[in-house]
Formats: C-alpha cells, structure tokens, sequence
C-alpha cells in the first residue's frame, strides 16, 4: 500500500529509475497518480502520467482506468482532464471520467 509514496520520495531524491515509475496495470497507474495528486499537486499529475504510462501508452491506460475501483480514480482522472497540455490526452480522461461516473 506505500509503493506508490516510496516511488515518489525515491524519485525526489534522484534515487529512482525511469523502470520504477512505469505502472504495471491501471490500477497502479491510478494509485501512483493519486499520491503524486496528494503528496505533490494537481500539476505534477499531468508530469507523471504519461511516464506512469509506460510503453502502454497514456491514452491506452486511460481508456481502462475508469475501471479502475478505487477512491481516488475520479480525482485522478479528473486532475488529468483539467491540467494535460495535450488536448488529446485532456479529451480522454474527461471521456473516462465521465464513464466513471456513469457507471456508479
């Protein structure tokens, strides 16, 4: 459950590979998002994401994080909606956001 606050402060410290950052799955992705959200902002988010991503590729793991079922998915997402500086990405995490909240 501290992996994704380990990942953060070992990246801080310049201690972290760029391996580390990749998310394995979306639920990952959205857990290691969400503690950048808390523990660095909103603005960091949208730093991280495309990183966290992987070789996935960010619009493919957020076409599947609305799956994702965890309390901070919605936050994520719509974090990402608000600040991603490519209009691309920005359209699809309010298009998962939506989804997300549709499908409660």
């Amino acid at each position: 459950a501290l992996a994704p606050f380990r990942t953060v402060l070992r990246v801080d410290a310049l201690a972290a590979t760029e391996a580390e950052m990749v998310a394995t799955d979306p639920e990952q992705w959205v857990r290691l998002l969400g503690t950048v959200l808390e523990l660095r902002g909103p603005h960091a988010v949208a730093v991280w994401a495309g990183t966290a991503a992987g070789k996935a590729g960010l619009l493919n793991v957020l076409d599947a994080a609305w799956r994702v079922r965890l309390p901070q998915t919605g936050a994520v997402l719509d974090t990402l909606a608000s600040t991603a500086s490519d209009k691309a990405v920005a359209k699809a995490a309010r298009k998962a956001a939506y989804k997300l909240r549709s499908a409660r």
